[in-house]
């Protein structure tokens, strides 16, 4: 009976360091668990932030490219500067439908061919007309006509109706032009302008410049930059860029119209 006691005693003695052994390895595993999780939580954390950063830097990257390509792409504005309020507008046309506001012509500029129409914002070729007011500032020799108001600084721009004439220049002249004498409507001469005569859009530079026109033009845009001494050309209904004047304008500028067409040439102007 002895000699069994101390056997199971030297058994049991033997068997608890074992069971010690087994909690000690159960305590340590669970303690790794726990270090591992927290290790994994904060990989995960410092993981979201690093994307987050990236995903950022994208967005900030794509913006950039995104402005660059605007001006670039759109509206090519290497040559010269354009009016990019103006094709802003063009932009929006479809939506918001603005009606720009009237510019007036000057009746008492008016050649004695030429009548001024719908409220001194048309003009029309009428020839054998004999009854006219002499005065100072009225074209005598070519039938043209310039507008009331002129432009000393800053930024102008308007268009013309020229889909039913089939012979009109449009452009912009010096205020000093000479009225009583033959024009030949060149920059040397105070204007600078563009035509349509035998179905041929010229730029009236010196040489004259063939413009490329697809189709027949409804509108013509015209931007005046006067302090950039720019003055642009434009299909106005696709905002296609025809032609740029360069030049050093000193005095006011008026709108100038001519026409030999019994259909009128209509103005108007934007005002943002």
């Amino acid at each position: 009976m002895l000699f069994s006691y101390r056997v199971r005693k030297e058994q049991e003695a033997l068997d608890e360091p074992e069971l010690d052994a087994e909690l000690v390895r159960e305590d340590g595993l669970e303690t790794s668990s726990e270090d591992t999780d927290e290790y994994e939580n904060e990989t995960d954390e410092d993981f979201d932030e690093e994307e987050e950063e990236e995903e950022e830097e994208e967005e900030e990257e794509e913006k950039e490219e995104d402005e660059d390509g605007v001006v670039a792409v759109d509206l090519n504005l290497g040559e010269f500067k354009g009016p990019l309020q103006f094709y802003v507008w063009k932009k929006l046309l479809g939506e918001l439908h603005p009606v720009p506001a009237s510019i007036s012509l000057n009746w008492n500029s008016a050649h004695p061919n030429l009548v001024v129409v719908e409220e001194a914002t048309g003009v029309k070729f009428s020839p054998g007309r004999r009854f006219w007011r002499r005065k100072l500032e009225r074209f005598t020799s070519t039938p043209c006509v310039v507008g009331r108001k002129g432009i000393t600084t800053g930024c102008f721009y308007w268009e013309v109706d020229v889909e039913d004439s089939n012979n009109w220049i449009v452009g912009m002249a010096k205020k000093s032009v000479k009225r009583k004498e033959k024009l030949n409507f060149l920059p040397k001469e105070g204007v600078w302008a563009i035509e349509l005569k035998a179905g041929e859009y010229q730029a009236l530079s010196e040489p004259r410049t063939s413009l490329s026109v697809c189709g027949e033009m409804e509108k013509v845009g015209v931007y005046l930059d006067f302090e950039w001494g720019q003055l642009s050309f434009y299909n106005s209904s696709s905002m296609t860029h025809l032609y740029t004047f360069q030049a050093c304008f000193h005095e006011e500028m008026l709108p100038f119209l001519s026409t030999r067409s019994s259909y009128p040439l209509l103005v108007r102007v934007l005002e943002l």
